[in-house]
């Protein structure tokens, strides 16, 4: 009678933890899985804060009025254009030019954004404590159809600066006619007490 129960019993057991083993074993993979789930959706959810911290961070980089602000400086009539900014702030290398060594200044912008960054150094440089750099500045901006705001537009007229709107990418008559005022400007102006800024931005080679 011992042997039945002993085989008996056995197998039950034996079945009973296989039945356990299952269970937790189905349990722990169930567990598994919304630990993977969830880290995977914490994961994304990172990436995706990433790539638009990433994408603002780039925008930024090339917002035209930002790049102006960040890379030239009036300091007491030194006007400091930023070498490389790339480096350490306590590394930056600054070109410096004193303003009062100028009789002109001459601004040269062309390209899709030529508009905004002329308006942006504009502002920074009638702004400062120099009352002769708007008797001192003239120039020529040419940009695309429509890429200029009336504001920028009305802001560099009434600072003397020459306003152009051409064709791009295919360049047109009046590309012709705002390049041949540039270069007639340049050599009208031309002095060793001139200072001439320029402003590049795309599309510059067909304006």
């Amino acid at each position: 009678m011992a042997w039945p129960s002993l085989l008996t019993l056995g197998p039950a057991a034996n079945v009973g933890a296989l039945a356990n083993s299952s269970s937790f074993s189905s349990t722990t993979k169930q567990a598994t899985s919304d630990t993977t789930s969830t880290r995977s959706c914490d994961g994304l959810a990172t990436l995706t804060t990433d790539c638009q911290a990433m994408l603002k961070a780039a925008v930024q980089a090339v917002n035209p009025v930002q790049a102006i602000q960040r890379h030239v400086r009036i300091d007491n009539k030194q006007l400091m254009i930023m070498q490389n900014e790339e480096q350490d702030e306590d590394e930056m290398a600054w070109d410096t030019y004193n303003l009062d060594d100028y009789d002109r200044i001459v601004v040269v912008a062309v390209g899709k954004a030529s508009s905004s960054m002329t308006a942006t150094l504009v502002e920074q440089l009638t702004g400062s404590d120099d009352d002769t750099i708007e008797e001192k500045l003239c120039g020529v901006v040419i940009t695309k159809d429509g890429h200029a705001t009336p504001t920028e537009q009305e802001l560099l007229e009434r600072q003397g600066l020459h306003f152009y709107e051409a064709a791009h990418p295919v360049p047109d008559e009046r590309s012709v006619q705002a390049s041949e005022h540039v270069l007639s400007l340049l050599q009208e102006t031309a002095s060793e007490r001139t200072l001439v800024l320029t402003c590049i931005s795309g599309g510059g080679s067909a304006l």
